[in-house]
């Protein structure tokens, strides 16, 4: 099957339709793709106080619209509270440039800003390239002079305008929502000999174990994609790709080949804390069987920091909690972030979902799909659609290149 731009064509081009797989995703070892069932798993009551995790891959959020070939996942309770300005400002300054120049957009007629201890009214209607109009020592403060730096400007409230119509503050959704497809294909087969000889074991159930061998092949590698996936915009000859935690998780700290510390994971949680709370604090750690054993190292030296909680397990494991000033962060592991790679992916659960494209109806959730016989084979192949929802981009981190204390 030629990959084509559009899902909506890409659907039409395929084979007759024998069954749709997507639900026997569940069938699938948990143990297999951690990552995607902590995610997007589903808690099952098997028995009285007895529960299940298994994996599926639809959580997407309600909310959230297509345009064009992009998809845009908009937190739009998040309110930017510190900004940058360019240059210093004079006594006398009747203007104010931020940078970038886009952050500007967030200042509307009657913003009240902090600079050191001066507050400042917007007073434009509007910004161009970056500067606004402003009205120097606002509420009895004292016009002074102020020297720029990182996050110099304090949005501190919005000051009422009578007789005067604002409009509303515009809502910027930051370009790290964009985000992609991927069309998974996977092919099977089986020859006429094959079928022909092999009188035991089989029972003619041999597509059944196929599709299961290939949705397993699939689904592994959407669990390397979910974290390491960089995005691609389609074109005409040019397959998209979803982006995973490594496009999104925009602060990744190198720790040079030093000792991993709790100072180090306190700092992740407190910068995630100070951009918007605890419920912009991330709740779990991905990692690898090395990651999983430095931070035993960290924790359990007889503190009671590190607690297991036998009749809890996520994504196939018994999970390990680490407590800090800024939430519990459960720990989980996954084979399939690179073995002997010595790092730690900081998220917040609710902040990431996984699932198929739905559009004008059409479900393109895993389906298996007959391939043209020959004479001396019959075969068939899975065909889905998928995207990544990334959201609250202060709540995710990676800290790598350490060692074990």
């Amino acid at each position: 099957m030629a990959v084509t731009v559009s899902p909506q064509t890409s659907i039409k081009n395929t084979g007759p339709i024998r069954r749709s797989v997507a639900d026997e995703v569940m069938f699938i070892s948990p143990g297999e793709i951690p990552f995607l069932t902590y995610i997007s798993g589903k808690k099952l009551d098997i028995s009285p106080g007895k529960f299940k995790v298994v994996p599926t891959l639809d959580n997407l959020p309600k909310s959230g619209g297509i345009r064009s070939a992009t998809f845009e996942w908009y937190d739009q309770d998040t309110i930017p509270v510190v900004l940058t300005s360019t240059g210093n400002l004079t006594d006398s300054a009747t203007s104010i440039t931020i940078t970038p120049a886009a952050n500007a957009q967030h200042l509307t007629k009657g913003t009240i800003l902090l600079i050191d201890s001066e507050q400042i009214l917007v007073t434009t209607t509007g910004v161009v390239g970056g500067t606004a109009a402003i009205s120097r020592g606002w509420a009895g403060t004292t016009a002074a002079a102020h020297t720029s730096a990182s996050n110099d400007v304090k949005i501190i409230g919005k000051a009422s305008v009578e007789a005067e119509t604002v409009g509303i503050d515009p809502f910027l959704p930051p370009t790290a929502y964009l985000n992609y497809w991927t069309e998974v294909y996977h092919s099977y087969q089986k020859s006429m000999f094959d079928t022909a000889i092999n009188r035991y074991g089989d029972n003619g159930t041999w597509r059944d174990t196929a599709v299961t061998a290939a949705l397993r092949r699939a689904l592994i590698l959407f669990e390397r994609q979910a974290v390491y996936g960089l995005k691609v915009a389609p074109a005409a000859t040019t397959p998209g790709q979803f982006g995973g935690l490594n496009q999104f998780t925009s602060t990744q700290t190198d720790l040079s080949a030093g000792a991993l510390t709790r100072a180090n994971i306190n700092t992740v949680m407190r910068t995630a804390y100070d951009a918007g709370g605890v419920e912009n604090c991330p709740d779990t750690i991905l990692t690898n069987s090395y990651g999983k054993v430095t931070l035993s190292n960290l924790y359990g030296n007889g503190y009671v920091t590190v607690y297991r909680q036998e009749d809890v397990t996520t994504a196939g494991y018994v999970v390990d909690e680490i407590m800090t000033d800024f939430g519990q962060l459960k720990i989980v592991m996954s084979p399939w972030v690179t073995p002997g790679d010595k790092e730690l992916w900081f998220f917040r659960k609710d902040a990431i979902s996984v699932g198929p494209l739905k559009n004008n109806g059409v479900d393109l959730s895993f389906k298996d799909y007959d391939l043209v016989q020959t004479a001396t084979s019959e075969a068939g192949y899975l065909y889905g659609a998928y995207t990544m929802c990334m959201q609250r981009p202060t709540s995710r981190a990676k800290l790598y290149n350490f060692v074990s204390p």
